[in-house]
């Protein structure tokens, strides 16, 4: 556990330096399990939470986030405000296992969260999904395409460790959970 408040904040999010890898799309801050990003032009509200939980539907008590079925806990979050669009949201899932069966297991947990998942102040159901996995198997191609992305929703992004940030994910990320204009 870091203790000293030095080490804490190297764990915060530089937004100077997001904005030098010309990310210049939103600018925010975050800590911990949170980052929300504000648009400084339109207001719009964007919000990436880590783990956050769906509780089943018979324990949901007066929640209105909920899944309908079991505690669900996607790994990222990413919500959406605006005061021109509808509220809502996505759910991004990382994988490690890149092989087809593994990657086509893993599309299961975009489909519970699209179905199951609900959260009433923002728009209910789940938008869509992206599996972030470190490496492209050639017979996997078809689901990192955009055409299969845009077709179903849901589909796949290589995402690896120790690279540059992506601005064509952060735009992708955008564009599916900000969704059509007038949607």
């Amino acid at each position: 556990m870091l203790g000293d408040a030095a080490a804490k904040r190297r764990l915060q999010p530089d937004t100077a330096q997001w904005c030098r890898a010309r990310n210049e799309l939103l600018t925010g801050c975050g800590a911990g399990a949170a980052f929300t990003a504000r648009h400084p032009e339109d207001g719009a509200r964007l919000e990436l939470r880590y783990n956050m939980t769906f509780r089943g539907y018979l324990a949901r008590r007066t929640s209105l986030r909920y899944s309908i079925s079991r505690e669900r806990r996607p790994d990222i979050v990413i919500s959406f405000e605006s005061p021109d669009r509808p509220r809502s949201w996505i759910c991004l899932d990382a994988k490690y296992r890149v092989r087809r069966d593994a990657l086509a297991d893993s599309f299961t947990s975009l489909h519970i969260y699209r179905d199951a998942l609900r959260w009433e102040t923002f728009g209910g159901p789940c938008r869509g999904g992206l599996l972030l996995v470190p490496a492209i198997e050639p017979e996997c191609q078809p689901w990192f395409d955009d055409e299969f992305r845009e077709r179903f929703g849901i589909g796949a992004w290589r995402l690896t460790p120790g690279e540059p940030p992506d601005l064509a994910l952060a735009k992708l990320i955008l564009a599916m959970v900000r969704g059509p204009a007038g949607a």
